[in-house]
């Protein structure tokens, strides 16, 4: 059984965020903006998978902190960038949404994208 969580190494000279189409701009964004300088090789596959690429989903079962949602997030900011689609992540409490909300807005400046909260009494209502 292979180490799923084995960081690549000298993640500077691959550019791995490539993989998925992504432009250079995104990984320097998590390195600067989030500190992230390496992917696990579970990560790399997962991001170099053709099935996901073409829009395939998948469930990905590992522990906490494990880089789950990275990987989301590395597929969703494609989608909204090289796509030019919407995307949803589902967080399970308030407090988790508001934080990742902090942590993507860095992509809103980069690349011009909106990202919205809908939790608790914010987001945009639909009145019936």
């Amino acid at each position: 059984m292979r180490d799923l969580a084995r960081p690549l190494l000298n993640m500077e000279s691959q550019d791995d965020f490539n993989l998925c189409g992504l432009p250079k701009a995104a990984r320097d964004t998590y390195t600067e903006k989030r500190g992230i300088k390496k992917l696990y090789d579970w990560q790399k596959q997962c991001l170099s998978d053709q099935r996901l690429l073409r829009g395939s989903n998948c469930i990905v079962s590992l522990p906490t902190g494990a880089g789950k949602t990275l990987i989301a997030e590395v597929l969703m900011l494609r989608e909204a960038v090289v796509n030019k689609k919407s995307s949803i992540l589902v967080l399970p409490y308030v407090a988790i949404v508001q934080e990742k909300i902090a942590s993507l807005s860095f992509f809103e400046e980069a690349f011009g994208i909106r990202i919205e909260e809908y939790a608790a009494n914010k987001g945009r209502r639909c009145h019936i």
